[in-house]
């Protein structure tokens, strides 16, 4: 390599350190510098188009559906973390925040999610937990819930019913419900897998305005066979906290399209904004109809917007990144620090270089 390089550029081991000058009868490398700026400027608009295709779809379907209190035509949108420096953020989305980073506080803890996991942000609330019944030919019941914890409710529930002098089946499909605090402030699906005590069982848990769901599972405990007499049982129902399962965007697997958006922190220079209707404290999850959608000058589409996401770019203030001023990352309307609904894409130059991305519209 001596034949290619001279002096400094052809150092011995191989070092990190380059020269563009040299003796005039000994140096003819010609050297040519790439730097970070040059190389972000000619992939962020490319890194923009993956997060439309990658990442919107795993953020658009979490809160749609009656499950949750929403449908598809009028989905809720988890309540945004405030901004500040993204390195150092929990990234747990705080009530009544309607712009700031994305909520990706985990409930698994891994390489992936060091920094923003934590078991015990979304958790059971055991003061109110109440157990009804559905159907069934018990006459009457009583229940036990005193043993639930934050991390799982477990309710005894006697049920039973008086048979005189002939046989019978006692049957009994219970209803309980409980609240769950903090699960509009982050990103959960829900699952029936894990609870026990119960067949065919199913869950809903419609978002409140604090950002609480309050959960109402179902399940059908085992039939009571009796020859006579008073026919009863008691049956053990859990529900644990992981009902509320991480939403596949917070810890990917190396496999997933979104995978890079996580692993790479794109997710530290994007920014989230939604209508302050889409939000679980909306009274009509409908902004055309509550008239506070978002709008975009030069945006496709330009208005009538639930939510966007922003990439920031690159600091073209050469300021040290991350950091907590978010006119470093975002410019013009979109720096706006105030609750407001309009945002803007110029062309991308030397004085901006916001990406606007729509994450939901009418």
């Amino acid at each position: 390599y001596r034949d290619y390089l001279e002096c400094q550029n052809a150092a011995y081991p191989a070092d990190s350190s380059f020269v563009t000058t040299g003796p005039s009868d000994s140096f003819n490398d010609q050297v040519v510098k790439v730097t970070a700026p040059e190389v972000l400027a000619a992939i962020e608009g490319a890194v923009a188009k993956r997060i439309e295709a990658d990442v919107v779809p795993q953020i658009q379907g979490v809160y749609d559906t009656g499950s949750w209190g929403a449908s598809s035509s009028a989905p809720i949108y988890p309540f945004a973390v405030p901004f500040t420096d993204p390195s150092t953020s929990n990234y747990q989305g705080t009530a009544g925040t309607t712009q700031g980073l994305l909520p990706l506080t985990a409930y698994t803890c891994s390489s992936l999610t060091t920094g923003h996991c934590d078991p015990s942000f979304v958790y059971w609330n055991t003061a109110a937990i109440n157990v009804s019944q559905v159907s069934g030919s018990a006459s009457s019941f009583s229940y036990d819930c005193s043993a639930s914890t934050t991390s799982q409710i477990q309710c005894d529930i006697t049920y039973g019913r008086w048979c005189g002098f002939s046989s019978c089946t006692t049957s009994f499909r219970a209803q309980i419900s409980a609240t769950a605090p903090n699960v509009g402030m982050a990103l959960r699906t829900l699952t029936t897998a894990g609870t026990s005590g119960g067949s065919a069982p199913s869950i809903a848990a419609p978002l409140q305005t604090d950002g609480s769901a309050a959960a109402v599972y179902t399940g059908t405990l085992p039939n009571v066979f009796c020859w006579g007499g008073w026919c009863s049982n008691t049956r053990t129902v859990t529900i644990p906290i992981t009902v509320f399962q991480d939403a596949p965007l917070l810890n990917p697997a190396s496999t997933d399209a979104w995978y890079w958006f996580i692993a790479n922190k794109w997710y530290q220079v994007t920014y989230y904004a939604l209508a302050a209707s889409h939000a679980p404290s909306g009274a009509t999850h409908n902004c055309t109809s509550a008239g506070d959608c978002l709008t975009v000058t030069n945006g496709n589409p330009s208005s009538n917007l639930r939510a966007i996401l922003i990439l920031g770019g690159r600091s073209l203030s050469g300021a040290t990144r991350p950091n907590g001023t978010l006119s470093d990352l975002l410019e013009g309307l979109n720096a706006n620090t105030s609750a407001h609904t309009d945002f803007e894409q110029r062309t991308v130059g030397p004085t901006f270089n916001d990406r606007v991305i729509t994450l939901d519209n009418y």
